[in-house]
């Protein structure tokens, strides 16, 4: 039988998903582009969410919606 993965949006109403404050987010977003990793942001770069603040929206192996958010700048 024919199968085609189910992929929910962000934006999709009741959508899953789990948000991660993770250290050195350049670093991390660059390691999973490496990896054929699915960035969903657009242009796939960060976001500048507030002057402190950067996030990007990635999907893991397993489909499931992961919002990564560190520091703008990876000392603090």
């Amino acid at each position: 039988m024919p199968r085609k993965a189910f992929d929910l949006r962000v934006t999709d109403a009741m959508a899953c998903g789990m948000a991660l404050r993770i250290g050195h987010i350049r670093d991390v977003l660059a390691k999973i582009k490496a990896s054929n990793g699915r960035v969903l942001s657009k242009d796939q770069a960060l976001v500048e969410w507030s002057d402190t603040l950067r996030n990007v929206f990635v999907k893991d192996p397993n489909g499931l919606n992961l919002e990564l958010v560190g520091a703008a700048d990876p000392n603090l």
